[in-house]
């Protein structure tokens, strides 16, 4: 299950019980949203204050347009770069992805850099510690020890892994906590959660009780990352259907 495509030609195939749909939830941006927390970058965090859109933002400062001016390919392009540098890739990996030169590459991780510098210093900074410390904790405190002495070789994954880590790893935190809430709220109701996937849940309920299973999905996955994001909003996009889509 966890490697079905994300494309709905896949995921129709599953498909609700007569009488019964599915309510599919899953966080907006959490990984993003994360970042914003850890770094405290201005821009990042009030981007998701004000309930922008993170990568229409990054478009829109990249390619120097409005935010209405962007287009889906510059979104797209911006999605990758916000993904991608968050992940520590290099100019070689992103300017393969993006589909352009290398020096282009460089060109544009330095902008971006220069737009969300405490991004670029949290990166760096959680870096360094992995490799001096051995020793990386998330935001809810679980611990993850890195090798005591990785060869020379090993060095860049390892600084990749540990810009990785604060933050896939309080989205998997934030996860097993809503599991945990939303297990509780569906108590009594004619529910039950039947797959969750990274930040996505799948419940399938009785038709008529939908709306009650939505919000109080809603509403217990939106506490699980209040209790651990104090300072950017959580959002959470949840669809009713028969068949499992994205």
């Amino acid at each position: 299950i966890q490697q079905i495509p994300h494309e709905d030609e896949f995921r129709r195939c599953f498909v609700a019980e007569d009488g019964n749909t599915l309510v599919i939830a899953d966080y907006s941006q959490i990984e993003l949203r994360i970042l914003a927390e850890v770094s405290e970058d201005p821009a990042f965090v009030g981007a998701f204050q004000r309930g922008m859109d993170l990568h229409r933002l990054t478009a829109a400062t990249m390619y120097n347009v409005s935010m209405d001016e962007v287009t889906k390919d510059q979104r797209t392009a911006a999605k990758r770069i916000n993904f991608g540098l968050m992940y520590g890739r290099g100019a070689r990996s992103l300017s393969a992805q993006l589909g352009t030169d290398e020096e282009r590459g460089r060109q544009l991780i330095d902008e971006y850099f220069a737009n969300y510098p405490k991004v670029q210093r949290f990166l760096q900074r959680t870096a360094n510690r992995a490799m001096r410390d051995r020793t990386l904790r998330t935001l809810a405190g679980r611990v993850r020890k890195f090798g005591n002495d990785p060869v020379a070789d090993d060095r860049g994954a390892m600084r990749r892994e540990a810009m990785n880590y604060p933050i896939q790893g309080a989205a998997s935190d934030i996860a097993k906590l809503a599991l945990i809430y939303v297990r509780e709220e569906l108590e009594g109701l004619d529910a039950r959660l039947i797959n969750s996937i990274h930040d996505e849940f799948v419940i399938e309920c009785a038709e008529e009780r939908a709306g009650e299973v939505s919000e109080k999905t809603r509403a217990a996955m939106v506490k699980a990352g209040e209790d651990i994001l104090q300072k950017v909003p959580v959002e959470v996009e949840v669809e009713v259907s028969r068949e499992w889509k994205k």
